[in-house]
C-alpha cells in the first residue's frame, strides 16, 4: 500500500509538471504582476493584475511576433439568494 501511494503521488506530480511545462512551450517571455511580498505556495494571495494597455504596448515592440493576454484566478458564484 505504501509503495502504491508513492507511485500514485509521483504519477500525479509528473502529470501536473508536464501540463504546466507544456503550456509554455515556444514561449520566450511571460509577464505577470509583481507582489509586494513573497507569494509562497501556501499563500492564498495572488499577484496583482496589470492594465490591459500593456498588451498593446508589448505587441508594438519591434521584436514581438505574437503576444496574447490571459486572465487567471478564482471566482465564487453567488446565486440570487445570496448563497
Amino acid at each position: 500500500m505504501i509503495s502504491g501511494t508513492y507511485v500514485l503521488t509521483d504519477s500525479i506530480s509528473e502529470a501536473f509538471d508536464s501540463i504546466f511545462t507544456g503550456v509554455y512551450v515556444g514561449t520566450d517571455a511571460t509577464i505577470s504582476g509583481r507582489a509586494a511580498f513573497d507569494l509562497g505556495a501556501d499563500s492564498a494571495t495572488q499577484a496583482p493584475a496589470f492594465p490591459e494597455e500593456l498588451l498593446k504596448s508589448v505587441r508594438a515592440l519591434p521584436d514581438v511576433d505574437s503576444a496574447v493576454g490571459g486572465v487567471a484566478g478564482e471566482a465564487q458564484l453567488i446565486g440570487s439568494d445570496g448563497r
